[in-house]
């Protein structure tokens, strides 16, 4: 699996929103996906590559430029126990020792989230293909559990 971009633009959004830091998701190749700067995206970075290629997070210190990303950490982005990519967090080592140990599972969760929520039905369809059983009679009213489901 590959990480979309839709995922990566979700994460950015929630992540950046409870830590209030900059974020970076890119792709197993290093191609920036989302960002919370908009000019990141698109570019590449090789600390993606080494991060993903390890399979294990990477601190990263100096000045952010076109070729770095700035001090803070990068870790990998686990699902199913496979790397779809890389997550870059802006931030102090003092700090990000607090919260290092979560952002893997955070982010799993979050695309397992994005998953789910994707292969759900719209409500609309379900509301829709309840009237049609209803009108044609492939419901019985009868039945308790489409009783439930009506009200």
């Amino acid at each position: 699996m590959e990480i979309t971009e839709l995922v990566a633009e979700n994460i950015v959004n929630k992540l950046s929103t409870l830590l209030k830091k900059k974020i970076t998701v890119a792709t197993t190749d290093g191609e920036v996906l989302a960002s919370t700067e908009l000019s990141e995206t698109g570019k590449n970075y090789e600390h993606f590559k080494k991060v993903v290629d390890a399979g294990k997070e990477l601190e990263v210190d100096g000045q952010a430029s076109k070729a770095t990303l700035g001090t803070g950490l990068i870790v990998p982005i686990l699902y199913n126990k496979e790397v779809i990519g890389g997550l870059f967090i802006e931030d102090k080592p003092e700090e990000y020792i607090h919260y290092r140990h979560i952002i893997g599972t955070t982010v799993e969760l979050l695309i397992h989230q994005n998953l789910v929520v994707d292969s759900f039905p719209y409500k609309d369809k379900i509301k829709d293909n309840f009237m049609f059983g209803l009108l044609h009679r492939r419901l019985a009213v009868e039945d308790s559990k489409i009783r439930e489901e009506a009200e």
